[in-house]
């Protein structure tokens, strides 16, 4: 994983990334998405990293391309979503269910908001998903000439059978048991605990909060004659693009980084590519031929 051209208190980043090899220190800034937690640093890495806040001429990124990628690619489809309510003033084929799921990712994952700071990237890109997502649902329900166009109708799943499963898998299977912060327990607090089982909360129901929109998107195909709406498709179509983007930057860092593992995350994101595997191909195949995307119905 590279690390970016920034200077470091007047060092070059090359000679801070040295005095790291030398010292054995393995500086990984985790991309917002995953919300992999790092493991302990040193006490030299930790000095180096408390300083951050305090200059913003400190940033030691280590991204990649596919993880960088990624983050762009939800970006835009944040930015299809607020472009199809802002200038169309409607809301219809947007999955209201599927962003308050999408809400609740952002918020339950990024408690740390306020009090772990890795990187300028990190915190903005933080406070942008959490912003985005409580704007979209606000519009959605509080802005009565965009309320007006949801489909209440065609928004049929139940999201109680996607919390409740996730929720009981967060308690059962997570990060405490699985690292070896279970064997040092004693070192950290309920407030540790209950953070971890919400962000492992939030990698499984971020797997299959999309499961309402794909509904949705059928149901509002059958009325169409099995047409998608060409923003809603664009918007599904980016949001899948960017998990698909962090199947590669685990692969990638697998490759790179000595005993980086973490099947949590690995095995949410597998499931939640492969839910839009139906989708991706009728996307393609109606970008390929130049037509508009169609369902089968």
């Amino acid at each position: 994983m590279s690390v970016e051209q920034h200077t470091c208190g007047g060092l070059p980043t090359g000679a801070v990334a040295r005095l790291y090899d030398v010292l054995s220190v393995r500086l990984t800034q985790v991309s917002i998405k995953e919300g992999v937690r790092t493991r302990r640093p040193s006490r030299i890495a930790a000095f180096v990293n408390h300083l951050q806040p305090f200059s913003p001429s400190i940033s030691i990124l280590t991204m990649n391309l596919f993880s960088f990628v990624g983050d762009l690619l939800h970006l835009t489809s944040i930015v299809i979503i607020l472009l199809k309510i802002y200038t169309q003033k409607t809301c219809r084929g947007i999955s209201l269910k599927t962003q308050f799921l999408y809400a609740l990712v952002f918020c339950c994952r990024y408690l740390d908001l306020f009090y772990n700071f890795s990187s300028w990237y990190n915190w903005v890109m933080k406070i942008v998903f959490i912003g985005s997502s409580v704007a979209i649902v606000y519009l959605m329900t509080k802005q009565p000439a965009i309320n007006a166009t949801y489909d209440r109708k065609a928004d049929s799943f139940n999201i109680y059978y996607l919390l409740v499963p996730c929720g009981v898998l967060a308690l059962c299977i997570n990060e405490v048991f699985w690292s070896d912060a279970k064997h040092a327990a004693h070192h950290h607090s309920i407030f540790f605990y209950i953070t971890e089982i919400l962000w492992t909360f939030s990698i499984y129901l971020e797997a299959v909060a999309i499961v309402p929109q794909l509904v949705m998107v059928h149901a509002v195909a059958r009325q169409q004659g099995g047409f998608v709406e060409a923003l809603t498709a664009d918007y599904v179509f980016t949001l899948g693009g960017y998990r698909a983007m962090y199947l590669l930057n685990w692969i990638y860092r697998w490759l790179t980084e000595t005993h980086y593992r973490n099947w949590i995350v690995w095995i949410a994101g597998v499931v939640q590519t492969g839910i839009y595997c139906d989708f991706f191909y009728y996307y393609l195949q109606a970008r390929m031929s130049g037509q508009k995307m169609s369902l089968p119905i």
